[in-house]
């Protein structure tokens, strides 16, 4: 418990400038005020750092990022563009090292010379690699992931009401069916052995 109030003040301290200007834009002094006209390069400064940020942040903030990028019915084009550039590469130190799990899981049943890095994601990283005579493709859940992904779920389920204020209804309801949607998606997507029987199914079919 300690660790996820922990963890939610730091995601709160790394936001919060942030929140500030968005709702600076809405009322220039907070709680009074006119509105105020952002140029499309101030929202792009804003959108990169908040693409920053999520990578600070980690795999389920990164994976936020990745999902917000499908949703322009609620994110404008300027973060659109810039949360998009997280579908393409993700660092491979983003969320720890994957090689730690290669070591721990397969030992010496993959020769780490012959792993070769082809992508990045949020909740893993993809290898090929020589296996039993065959170039494989190696799919790697990043170290304690599912610990992380299910403490960063409370925190981002915490601060949902948040981008709720003083948006319009087709806006909020837009929100909370994603919000509803987002921890089932990202919870499927760490059952491996889900996807690999679906692949397995796949596989048959064709």
């Amino acid at each position: 418990m300690r660790g996820y109030y922990l963890r939610y003040v730091q995601v709160l301290f790394q936001f919060f400038p942030l929140a500030i200007a968005f709702l600076r834009d809405r009322r220039r002094f907070l709680l009074f005020g006119p509105s105020r006209q952002v140029s499309t390069e101030v929202h792009r400064d804003r959108a990169q750092r908040l693409t920053e940020t999520m990578l600070e942040l980690g795999p389920a903030f990164i994976k936020v990022g990745q999902v917000l990028s499908t949703r322009p019915d609620i994110v404008p084009p300027t973060y659109v563009e810039e949360f998009a550039t997280l579908q393409d590469e993700v660092p491979e130190e983003a969320g720890g090292d994957p090689m730690t799990v290669v070591d721990a899981e397969l030992g010496d049943e993959i020769d780490r010379e012959t792993l070769e890095p082809v992508a990045g994601g949020s909740l893993a990283f993809v290898y090929t690699a020589d296996y039993e005579g065959e170039r494989i493709a190696l799919k790697v859940r990043r170290p304690g992931i599912v610990a992380v992904i299910k403490r960063d779920l409370r925190v981002i389920r915490g601060f949902v009401p948040f981008p709720l204020l003083g948006t319009d209804y087709r806006q909020r309801y837009s929100i909370e069916n994603l919000a509803g949607d987002f921890e089932d998606i990202i919870l499927e997507e760490l059952d491996f052995a889900r996807e690999a029987s679906i692949m397995a199914e796949i596989d048959d079919n064709f």
